[in-house]
């Protein structure tokens, strides 16, 4: 079978189902990109385009806040620059840098 690569501009498959990029992060970029703040309150539709684009991402929440994360799935490098980073014991990284899953 062969490989179906999806690239939409902001993220891409990397088929790496360890890592993953959080749901705030990819809405963070898009509000970036648009220029438009209540790109916030688009996370359940977020979540269906997601599950169009990228059949096999795997969702779950994690951490404190309960934060939705695709795994699977990167930033491309120019998504990267929008991320915000975030405090972790690292220093300033972003937070799908840090994040991967364990079952």
């Amino acid at each position: 079978m062969s490989e179906l690569i999806i690239n939409t501009g902001l993220l891409f498959w990397s088929g790496e189902v360890s890592r993953g990029v959080s749901r705030d992060e990819v809405l963070h970029v898009l509000a970036a990109r648009l220029s438009e703040s209540e790109v916030y309150q688009w996370g359940m539709q977020c979540n269906k385009a997601l599950r169009i684009l990228f059949p096999l991402v795997v969702m779950k929440r994690k951490g404190k806040y309960k934060t939705t994360v695709y795994f699977g799935v990167d930033f491309t490098p120019a998504a990267k620059r929008l991320v915000p980073a975030v405090e972790s014991t690292h220093g300033m990284v972003p937070w799908h840098e840090q994040t991967t899953m364990t079952c």
